[in-house]
């Protein structure tokens, strides 16, 4: 099976770290898990607010925010589970390009377009729909409920 690259929005950390409840954070584990056994990757950029909220699940005082976090930076901290990518290489997009996107966002988009991700994965409806309407930028979505649904 050929791998896939996944830029997964912060739904993932808000889960991991219970904020969504047991079953989100149950769920959000056993997609950590999956993505160790198969060949398929997590997206990962320093700096973004994504990692400053992946490395505050540390903090977590919970045993089920700890057995989380150390999920989450075991896969971060593996090349066959995770690709870096370098705050300088993020692709610029110019105002027309990224129209609609809200700006909260375009770090996500940057990540995607770098890494030559298959899919971002979020819960954020209308990002889906802003990034359907921006073909030119080929960026594929889908919410969460659906990914985790099939994956």
């Amino acid at each position: 099976m050929p791998s896939r690259r996944f830029v997964v929005n912060e739904w993932l950390l808000a889960d991991l770290g219970g904020r969504n409840g047991r079953e989100a954070r149950q769920e959000a584990c056993d997609f950590l898990k999956k993505i160790q056994q198969r060949p398929d990757l997590i997206v990962f950029q320093q700096g973004t607010p994504w990692a400053k909220k992946a490395f505050g699940l540390m903090k977590g005082v919970t045993a089920e925010a700890r057995y989380a976090s150390k999920l989450l930076h075991a896969i971060l901290a593996d090349s066959t589970c995770c690709v870096r990518i370098e705050p300088a290489a993020a692709p610029l997009l110019d105002e027309p390009t990224a129209g609609g996107i809200p700006h909260k966002d375009l770090y996500l988009v940057k990540m995607y377009l770098k890494a030559s991700a298959h899919l971002l994965v979020t819960t954020d409806q209308p990002l889906v729909q802003a990034l359907a309407h921006q073909p030119s930028l080929q960026v594929q979505a889908q919410l969460r409920a659906d990914f985790l649904e099939s994956y």
